[in-house]
């Protein structure tokens, strides 16, 4: 089995005005692209199953992707940020005993072992005075933001008995 997706996208923010409370700033995002829209994005999988004479079978499957960049923003502090350009590839192996009660397999996520921003960022702009307060995430460093991010390289072993 073979399957590939493709999706071309170009998207901006067309009017989405917020007023800073601290400092009674308007701020607005027109015309900066959305988050999480990449102008390209592909995947491609493949997958077989090969079925031996004695009945067992043994199944692998790898899955690529790969996506331009794109920008996630920190609202309140209408600062977007990069990431750039990826792919991410994924495999899985299983062998299963004839009459499919018992399997064993493999797999491997991230093969690549590079992180994605998945969450927008959540940034602050300290108190004015000389000693920072934390802002809502326990950071003090001026305009700095947190994110989310995807999970580096994982692999393991699956096994499993039906009854």
């Amino acid at each position: 089995m073979e399957r590939f997706s493709a999706a071309l996208l170009k998207s901006h923010y067309k009017d989405l005005p917020e007023v800073d409370q601290n400092l009674g700033v308007q701020k607005n995002l027109q015309g900066k692209s959305l988050d999480l829209t990449p102008r390209f994005a592909a995947t491609l999988t493949y997958a077989h199953e090969w079925t031996f004479p004695s009945g067992g079978t043994l199944r692998a499957q790898a899955e690529t992707k790969f996506s331009t960049s794109y920008v996630e923003t920190d609202v309140s502090n209408v600062i977007q940020y990069t990431q750039p350009a990826f792919t991410r590839s994924n495999m899985d192996i299983r062998y299963t005993t004839p009459g499919g009660k018992f399997y064993v397999g493999a797999f491997v996520q991230n093969l690549e072992n590079k992180l994605q921003i998945n969450s927008n960022p959540n940034g602050f702009v300290p108190n004015r005075g000389s000693d920072p307060a934390p802002g809502p995430n326990g950071n003090t460093v001026p305009n700095a933001a947190t994110v989310t991010v995807t999970d580096p390289r994982t692999w393991g072993f699956t096994t499993g008995v039906k009854f």
